[in-house]
């Protein structure tokens, strides 16, 4: 469903567990695609938790998922619970591109712990914003 966090795998032999989202295909809510997701770091995002703050990874391109019974070449291991969601203001708000803040992105929240062995979390150390 929409916003569904889960693990997958492409297909293949050396295919390895990532961590993606089921999410609108550039704005139209009636095709959904799995897009990757990556974090630009591995430290926790809130005091006293261990929750990673996570987005859509922009350097890989979604995958377009088939009509039930089709074959999307993933392999989707598990749907995950307790997904916390938010959203964080593109580039900062500053700059040419974004100057009043308007356009804004996904955020995913994810207990560390709820991660098991064994899934890539893909870092972007350069995606993160610095107010």
């Amino acid at each position: 469903m929409e916003m569904d966090v889960v693990i997958f795998r492409r297909r293949g032999a050396a295919a390895k567990l990532q961590l993606g989202a089921v999410v609108p295909f550039e704005g139209n809510s009636a095709k959904l695609v799995l897009h990757p997701l990556c974090a630009w770091t591995l430290d926790s995002c809130f005091a006293k938790s261990d929750t990673l703050e996570l987005l859509l990874d922009e350097e890989e391109p979604p995958i377009q998922l088939p009509p039930p019974g089709g074959d999307a070449g993933v392999v989707i291991a598990a749907v995950l619970d307790d997904v916390g969601y938010g959203s964080r203001v593109v580039g900062g708000g500053i700059g040419p591109s974004n100057p009043h803040g308007e356009e804004s992105e996904d955020l995913f929240y994810l207990d560390r712990n709820a991660i098991p062995e064994g899934v890539e979390v893909v870092l972007r150390p350069e995606l993160e914003v610095f107010w």
